[in-house]
């Protein structure tokens, strides 16, 4: 019965690693699509304010 007891217990423990892992890859994706987001954001605004730009500022920064 002990060794039931202690079997029931590491298996418990190991399922408990292994769900933490997964959280843990879980928020690593979600912050790098958060990034990725953010990224594509800010091209999109940078895209938009360069369309208002004189053909001087165009030139200067291309």
């Amino acid at each position: 019965m002990r060794n039931d007891s202690i079997e029931s217990t590491v298996n418990d423990s190991m399922l408990t690693i292994a769900d933490s892992i997964l959280q843990m890859i879980e928020q690593s994706k979600q912050k790098s699509l958060n990034k990725t987001s953010l990224m594509n954001h800010e091209k999109k605004s940078l895209k938009q304010d360069s369309t208002s730009w004189s053909t001087d500022e165009k030139k200067e920064a291309g």
